[in-house]
């Protein structure tokens, strides 16, 4: 009779936990990333309401572009850099982001800038990765549903705060090198 009520009770509980979870999902805080052109790192946290039709990923991706959009020292950067990608891209899957201010010293107090930061996405199902170039207007690039996205040189926000995010999330910058690959 106990190890029926315990299972009951063990029941009951995911479900609550689950209730309350599918009741949340609409709304999210999320800690943005701002990486800068000199390699500083600057984080603010905000709260994604996921609208009707779209996913979470996508509103936390839409969020980034217009954080993107609304600083003005990325956009003194895009305006001054030839051969730049703006990139918006959101879904499901491990992201991984290596900004150069990580790679400190903290004895010399010292942020070695001169290595480009680096953003790496490998999305599941549903995922969307848009690629403009700013040189060539029009010549644009949309990926959908499962594939790998690699920035090098990136400039912009992170929807998710460390190294690594195994969630749905998104991000939006700006980067001289990316590869892509279609799973």
């Amino acid at each position: 009779m106990k190890k029926k009520l315990i299972t009951l009770c063990v029941v009951l509980g995911f479900c609550v936990v689950a209730t309350i979870h599918a009741e949340g999902a609409d709304k999210r805080t999320v800690t943005f990333a701002k990486c800068f052109p000199d390699g500083t790192v600057q984080t603010l946290t905000d709260t994604v309401v996921c609208r009707e039709g779209k996913t979470m990923a996508e509103d936390i991706a839409e969020k980034c572009a217009v954080l993107v959009r609304e600083d003005a020292i990325l956009q003194e950067y895009a305006d001054t850099g030839v051969g730049l990608y703006f990139v918006i891209s959101a879904g499901e899957g491990l992201h991984f982001a290596l900004p150069p201010s990580l790679m400190q010293s903290t004895f010399l107090d010292i942020i070695f800038s001169l290595f480009p930061s680096v953003v790496y996405c490998n999305y599941n199902t549903g995922a969307s990765t848009d690629i403009i170039s700013l040189t060539s207007l029009g010549n644009e690039t949309l990926l959908e549903g499962a594939h790998r996205v690699l920035c090098i040189g990136f400039v912009g926000i992170l929807g998710w705060e460390g190294m690594f995010s195994y969630d749905a999330t998104g991000f939006a910058g700006f980067t001289p090198f990316i590869w892509t690959a279609q799973s």
